[in-house]
């Protein structure tokens, strides 16, 4: 979502109402002109949490990616973001498609 304080929202989940919510540091290139690095985090729910909430998580789950696809098609849809699109595209398909638990921390899931 590209949101500076997402971690601060993600411990009130994690802390407050119990989600299991799993974080993997990445390091990448901005997009502003320098292409300098950074360092982020990526935030999933592992696979097997879904699970086990049953319709309401798989009902969640089926939530979120539609609402990660259509930002991807927005997206699409704006010249300077040709090359993220692709990646972001390529990490909601190996979301949608995996089939492990995701409790691992390879970020895959």
């Amino acid at each position: 979502a590209h949101t500076y304080r997402l971690a601060a929202s993600i411990e009130v989940l994690r802390n407050k109402y119990d989600w299991p919510i799993v974080g993997e540091q990445r390091a990448g290139r901005t997009n502003d002109p320098t292409g300098r690095s950074a360092s982020y985090f990526v935030y999933y729910i592992p696979l097997s949490a879904i699970q086990e909430a049953g319709s309401k998580g798989h009902d969640y789950a089926l939530k979120v990616f539609e609402w990660e696809k259509k930002r991807i098609e927005e997206r699409a849809a704006t010249p300077s973001s040709k090359g993220k699109t692709t990646q972001q595209s390529n990490i909601t398909q190996s979301y949608t498609s995996s089939s492990k638990d995701g409790d691992n921390n390879n970020g895959a899931d």
